[in-house]
Order: structure tokens, then C-alpha cells, then sequence
């Protein structure tokens, strides 16, 4: 794990259920936890692969640290640079504890 490659901040946000003023249940979206991730690159097999040119900026791939504050639920969401993604892939490095792959794709 090259920490000098993580340079962006993404923030993790979940939905849960509040209370309006009115006393109704409703569904709030709260931030978890932020951290810093690598956004993995475009490999040369996908960048030639022409049916999938800008395919990786809806679909990105983020490298974070294995250990965070919290276990990363699939259900949650991604906020990066000002966009919301949902979690399409959670792959955890178990053997060596070093890092966590997490696909997203765009909101529209």
C-alpha cells in the first residue's frame, strides 16, 4: 500500500430513518466517515476496448486502507468530488489486511 497515491477524500453516507417535526418517520441520509482512497486507473485492455471509452468515470474504483472506523456496508452510498455513487463491489483484502476495493457507479 503506497499511501503517497491516495489522494483523494471520499465520504461514505448512509440512509437511516428520522424523525421530521411533524413526529412522521423519514428517510435521512448521514455521513458515516470520510477517508482518503487511490482511484484505481484505467487499465490499456479497458482504454482500447472502445465499447467502453468514459466507461470509468461513472464506474470508479476506490483503494482504501483495509482498517477504517467502520465496516463498510454494501448499502451504503459515496460522495466524491461533489457526485454521489452507490457500492457495486466491496472486495476486501483478507490475506493481507493492506487494503479494500470498492466499485461505485454514478447516481444520475
Amino acid at each position: 500500500m503506497k499511501l503517497t497515491h491516495m489522494t483523494e477524500r471520499i465520504t461514505f453516507l448512509a440512509k437511516e430513518t428520522g424523525i421530521d417535526e411533524n413526529y412522521s418517520p423519514v428517510e435521512v441520509e448521514t455521513e458515516k466517515f470520510s477517508c482518503w482512497a487511490e482511484v484505481q486507473k484505467l487499465t490499456l485492455r479497458e482504454f482500447r476496448n472502445s465499447e467502453n471509452i468514459g466507461y470509468r468515470k461513472t464506474t470508479p474504483v476506490f483503494l482504501i486502507a483495509y482498517k477504517q472506523k467502520e465496516e463498510i456496508q454494501p448499502d451504503w452510498r459515496i460522495k466524491w468530488r461533489g457526485k454521489i455513487y452507490e457500492i457495486t463491489g466491496l472486495d476486501p483484502d483478507f490475506q493481507k489486511k493492506d487494503l479494500t476495493k470498492v466499485q461505485g457507479r454514478e447516481l444520475s
